[in-house]
């Protein structure tokens, strides 16, 4: 899932809060990469529910 840029730098935003629980940056990448999937599932989810109600 690509953001444009101004989701982009929402969820930099967000996850700027984590940063100081994150270790080292493969760790930050991993759990930047997990979150972005939840966002992006959810939204393709509530898209497919949206195309069917009136």
């Amino acid at each position: 899932m690509e953001l444009a840029g101004e989701q982009r730098s929402l969820l930099d935003a967000y996850l700027g809060h984590f940063a100081p629980l994150l270790g080292d940056r493969r760790t930050g990448r991993t759990f930047r990469a997990t979150v972005q999937g939840i966002l992006g599932a959810q939204t393709l989810v509530a898209a497919r529910i949206a195309a069917f109600s009136p």
